[in-house]
C-alpha cells in the first residue's frame, strides 16, 4: 500500500534532518534532484527550498534559527525521521511527483480533445513533449586527493576482534546446534559491555534483537539463563527485543520495502541490530536468486552508512554452506560459520566449532577456529581445535603408557616421527587442544595435561 504523499514529504524532510544528526553527508544526494514543486504542502516547500539553498546542511538547530515559526513542525519532522529509510522514501516521493505530472499532462490533453482538437494531434504533442524524468540521484565523483584528505570516523570493534561498527556480519549454522544461543549471548555481551567466548566489548552499546522464530516463553528463559550465568543483577536498558511471538500478525516481511520501513521505525538509536533469522524475517523472493537479494542488501548498506552494525543469523544448507545465494556474502564484513564437531550428539545442545570464513579487518590468531559448548547452567567453555590430529593420537597413546616403538608400530609411523611429535608437545607453551576448556572470563575449569 502506498503512503500518502504528505507522509512521504514529511518522511524525506525528517530523514534528512536525522541524517544530519548522525553525520551522514551523503544522504542529501538521495533527494537533491527533487524540485520544490515535488512537495505539495506549502510549509514543506519552504523548508525544502531552504535545504536546497544550503546544499543539504539541514541541522535541526540551523533550520529552527532560520524558520522559528516552524519550530514545532521541525521537531515533529525530526522525531519521525529515519535516515535509513531516506532512499526508499525519496524514490517513492519522486515517483509520486512524476505521477502527478503525468496526471496533469493527461488532464490538459483531455481538455484539448474535449475542446475539439483532434486526438491524433494531442497524442503527437504528448509524444513530442513527454513528462520529464530526472535521474533518481546525483552522483559526485571526488578527486582521490580530496577523498584521502577526508576526516572519516574510525571503525570500532563493538565485540573485539570481529564485530565492527559500522559493519555487516552473518552467523550461519545447521539447525539445533545453538546459533540462537550464540546470537543472544553476543547481543548481551555488546549491550552490557561484557565478554563472550574469546570476544569482548569495551563499552555498552545499544542493541535491538529482532526475533522471528522463538516462542516468547522460551526467549524469556534463555535471557534469564544468560543473566544468571553472567552474574548481572538486572537486565540493562541498552538491550531491547522485538519478538514476532508478541506481534498479533507477526513481524513484517523484510523482503519488501514496506516491511523494511516498518522495522526502520523501531530501530531508534540502536547501534547493533540482530536479525534472527533470515528464513523467518525475509520471506518474499527466491532464496537462491541473487537478484532477489538486491533490495535487502541496499537496505543493509544504508544502515551501515548510518554507522550501525547489523548481524544476520541464518541457516546452513544440507551441504554445509550458508543457505541460498552466495551473493549474500558479497557486502558482508564478516561471515562466521558454526559447524558440528565430528563427535557431536543432539543431546549435547549448544556445542559447535567456530570458523571465520570471511574476515575483512582481522587475521592471525584472532581468526583461528575453536570449539565452544554451553553447560546446563549457561556457562560456556571453549577449546582450541587441534591442528595436528596425528600428534593428538601419538600423545594420547603415550599418556596411556605405550612406548614410542609400540606407538610407531601401532600407527605405522617411524620411531623418529613419534619422537619428534612428542618433543614438540613437551616444548609447546600451550595446552593440549583436545582437553583445554576455559570458561567465560578466562577461568580454567578443566586443566589440561602437558604431553
Amino acid at each position: 500500500m502506498t503512503a500518502p504523499t504528505e507522509d512521504l514529504e514529511a518522511a524525506v524532510l525528517g530523514g534528512l534532518i536525522d541524517a544530519a544528526a548522525v553525520g551522514d553527508a551523503e544522504a542529501f544526494g538521495y533527494a537533491a534532484d527533487l524540485p520544490v514543486e515535488a512537495f505539495s504542502v506549502i510549509e514543506f516547500r519552504t523548508l525544502w527550498a531552504d535545504m536546497l539553498e544550503h546544499g543539504g546542511k539541514v541541522s535541526l538547530p540551523g533550520l529552527v534559527s532560520r524558520h522559528p515559526t516552524y519550530e514545532g513542525l521541525l521537531r515533529d519532522l525530526a522525531n519521525g525521521g529515519q535516515a535509513a529509510s531516506l532512499r526508499h522514501n525519496g524514490d517513492a516521493l519522486r515517483d509520486a511527483w512524476r505521477n502527478r505530472q503525468a496526471r496533469e499532462a493527461l488532464d490538459v490533453a483531455r481538455a484539448e480533445v474535449e475542446a475539439g482538437r483532434p486526438p491524433v494531434e494531442v497524442l503527437a504533442a504528448l509524444a513530442a513533449n513527454p513528462t520529464p524524468i530526472s535521474p533518481k540521484r546525483q552522483l559526485r565523483p571526488r578527486l582521490l586527493s580530496e577523498f584521502v584528505a577526508m576526516q572519516l570516523p574510525e571503525r570500532e570493534a563493538i565485540l573485539a576482534p570481529w564485530l565492527p561498527r559500522p559493519g555487516l556480519a552473518m552467523v550461519y549454522a545447521p539447525r539445533g546446534i545453538g546459533k540462537t544461543w550464540l546470537s543472544a549471548n553476543i547481543a548481551w555481551a555488546v549491550a552490557t559491555g561484557g565478554a563472550f567466548l574469546r570476544w569482548s566489548a569495551d563499552r555498552p552499546v545499544k542493541t535491538l534483537i529482532v526475533d522471528g522464530e522463538m516462542p516468547a516463553a522460551d526467549l524469556q528463559r534463555r535471557f534469564e539463563t544468560i543473566r544468571r550465568s553472567t552474574g548481572v543483577a538486572s537486565i540493562p536498558d541498552t538491550l531491547r527485543i522485538l519478538p514476532a511471538a508478541l506481534e498479533e500478525t507477526g513481524l513484517p516481511d523484510l523482503g519488501t520495502a514496506e516491511g523494511r520501513a516498518a522495522l526502520d521505525a523501531c530501530v531508534g538509536d540502536a547501534e547493533l541490530v540482530v536479525l534472527d533469522n533470515l528464513s523467518t524475517l525475509l520471506r518474499s523472493g527466491r532464496e537462491n536468486e541473487a537478484d532477489d537479494w538486491g533490495g535487502f542488501q541496499a537496505w543493509l548498506l544504508g544502515h551501515r552508512r548510518q554507522g550501525r552494525t547489523v548481524l544476520l543469523i541464518h541457516h546452513a544448507a544440507k551441504g554445509g554452506q550458508q543457505r541460498g545465494t552466495s551473493r549474500r556474502e558479497d557486502a558482508l564484513d564478516v561471515v562466521l560459520a558454526l559447524r558440528k564437531p565430528d563427535d557431536y550428539r543432539p543431546d549435547q545442545g549448544a556445542r559447535f566449532e567456530v570458523h571465520f570464513e570471511k574476515a575483512r579487518h582481522f587475521s592471525g590468531p584472532d581468526a583461528r577456529p575453536f570449539e565452544a559448548r554451553m553447560d546446563d547452567t549457561g556457562v560456556w567453555q571453549v577449546m582450541d581445535l587441534s591442528t595436528d590430529p596425528e600428534g593428538d593420537r601419538v600423545a594420547a597413546l603415550a599418556a596411556s603408557g605405550m612406548t614410542q616403538r609400540a606407538i610407531a608400530d601401532e600407527m605405522g609411523l617411524s620411531a623418529a616421527t613419534v619422537n619428534r611429535k612428542l618433543r614438540a608437545r613437551a616444548e609447546s607453551p600451550t595446552f593440549d587442544g583436545v582437553s583445554c576448556f576455559t570458561a567465560l572470563g578466562g577461568e580454567t575449569v578443566k586443566q589440561a595435561v602437558r604431553q
